[in-house]
């Protein structure tokens, strides 16, 4: 760590045991080394005593205005298929039109008035038996990827939330999955509800180098078909008027 900080070995060891106090540009120079978040990087910075230097800009506000409209672009040129993006919490910020099909051909009105904020939550509409856990044909399997990637991520406290729901393995997070992440190429989920069956993967993309804790933390979680069965409903979803799914 101290090659990579450019810094001697004696001087990071000072600063490990309270020895020595490291400067404003050092504690930057050591969180970029160990991939620390901006908004970790704020923390280390007050807890050093000096100012917080990235900003947390409401998306859509000067200057992210164009960023946002980036975001509209991509989930526009998505379609048919279903976008989104979330923050680090995977609350939803933006989503678009064939998401909103999707998740209405499976869930019915009244589900998502008694779900509550875990509509806005794309990874609780995994866990939650009002939304489409009880669609997901290939649930626990499915579970087991998701809790893997928040374990990888260190969101240790939407996993508790996770572990809260009905039904949901108490010792799932710690669990691993061993050869059946190698069914697939990538995680896919099925989702059926009667003759209505849909196979899908998704591809995350985030901004590059951002500056900003609010960009830094923004998912762009694209859907897409995992065979022409689906790629044909999508479709068909498209053609429909506006406000339907079939």
């Amino acid at each position: 760590m101290a090659l990579a900080a450019d810094a001697s070995s004696r001087h990071v060891s000072f600063l490990e045991s309270g020895r020595a106090q490291p400067s404003r540009e050092m504690v930057l120079r050591l969180a970029e080394v160990l991939r620390v978040t901006l908004r970790d990087q704020n923390q280390l910075l007050q807890s050093a005593g000096f100012a917080a230097v990235f900003p947390e800009t409401p998306l859509g506000k000067d200057p992210l205005g164009p960023h946002r409209l980036a975001l509209e672009s991509i989930l526009s040129k998505q379609e048919p298929y279903p976008g989104l993006v979330a923050d680090s919490n995977w609350n939803i910020r933006m989503r678009n039109e064939p998401l909103a099909r999707m998740a209405r051909a499976f869930i019915p009105p009244e589900n998502f008035a008694a779900a509550g904020a875990a509509a806005g939550n794309a990874v609780k509409y995994l866990f939650d038996p009002l939304l489409w856990r009880p669609h997901i044909v290939n649930w626990e399997l499915t579970a087991l990827q998701m809790m893997q990637r928040l374990r990888d991520e260190g969101a240790r406290e939407l996993m508790a939330e996770l572990l809260r729901y009905p039904g949901v393995p108490s010792g799932l997070a710690t669990v691993s999955s061993g050869d059946a992440t190698l069914r697939d190429p990538v995680m896919t989920i099925r989702l059926v509800k009667g003759s209505l069956r849909i196979h899908y993967f998704s591809i995350l993309s985030t901004f590059g180098l951002p500056q900003d804790i609010t960009l830094q933390e923004l998912r762009i979680k694209l859907f897409f078909p995992a065979d022409p069965e689906t790629e044909a409903v999508f479709r068909q979803w498209a053609e429909a008027p506006a406000g339907t799914s079939r």
